[in-house]
């Protein structure tokens, strides 16, 4: 398989898994990276899009479509000329691989992702082919938690398209506690890096309760000046305003993340808990 060299608009074609890129965003991705041409092509894509048949039989059992590498959550209009854009082209292959009936099976499977613009890859879902039933798939895999800061800022531009006031919530924290207080301004959190994400930012305390406390009046949002300035493998850093609300040993703190995958990853098992704070189940983690 063929892999990317930057980014581009690319998509899985049938039971081979080969790579097919439909679209070129050189001049594009050019404005966020110094990176070289991007070249994602394989003779299956180069021959459809230039409406040439193949010499040998060729079979596709489905058309997944990777929207998350098209550089996105730029500005609105941005993203929706470039998502737009990558819909036609694979609505347009579609299209030919169904004039050249080289389906595989009696349907076709269209799934698409991109958790920043979910909204926009819909109409793509809606492909409809005349030789046999298609059935779209939303793949947006981020919003089973959300987070706390990468996706929520794309969310802000999904609500503003759809005309929402709010929408998702985020729903993946990581529950440390305050094992050290060593001088005014700095606690010391019992998680790291090994424990959650830091990839696109530092966790962000969003919730704490006093030690001994527990139930629904028991966990408050954290003092604004609370900060996680720095991680260890299995420590974090916390700065705080030693002229306000001081931590104390044994409180406990609620880490929102950014984002979900690089914590989802490090776990084999996670809690689901109730607003109260009630432990109420548990999930498996197969990622």
């Amino acid at each position: 398989m063929q892999r990317c060299a930057g980014s581009g608009a690319a998509f899985f074609l049938g039971e081979a898994r080969q790579l097919v890129a439909v679209d070129q965003l050189d001049g594009q991705f050019s404005r966020f990276q110094t990176a070289g041409d991007i070249q994602v092509q394989t003779a299956f894509g180069q021959r459809l899009q230039q409406g040439g048949e193949f010499g040998a039989p060729a079979i596709f059992g489905d058309v997944i479509e990777y929207a998350a590498l098209v550089v996105v959550g730029i500005d609105s209009a941005h993203d929706i000329e470039a998502v737009s854009a990558l819909v036609r082209s694979v609505n347009t292959l579609v299209q030919q691989i169904d004039a050249q009936n080289l389906w595989g099976g009696d349907e076709v499977l269209l799934s698409a992702g991109g958790s920043a613009v979910f909204d926009l890859v819909i109409p793509m879902l809606k492909t409809q082919v005349k030789s046999r039933p298609v059935q779209g798939v939303l793949r947006s895999g981020c919003y089973v938690t959300h987070d706390h800061w990468n996706y929520a800022r794309y969310l802000k531009l999904v609500e503003a398209r759809e005309g929402l006031s709010a929408s998702l919530q985020p729903a993946l924290e990581v529950w440390a506690k305050v094992q050290s207080v060593p001088e005014p301004g700095l606690a010391i959190l019992s998680a790291g890096r090994r424990d959650l994400s830091f990839d696109q930012c530092m966790p962000m305390p969003v919730r704490w309760a006093a030690r001994g406390q527990s139930g629904e009046g028991a966990m408050q949002a954290t003092p604004e000046s609370w900060k996680v300035k720095a991680l260890s493998d299995q420590h974090a850093h916390m700065v705080f305003d030693a002229d306000g609300v001081w931590p104390q040993v044994g409180d406990r703190v609620a880490l929102g993340i950014s984002h979900p995958c690089t914590t989802f990853d490090k776990w084999r098992w996670m809690a689901v808990i109730e607003d109260d704070g009630r432990i109420s189940g548990a999930i498996s983690t197969h990622f």
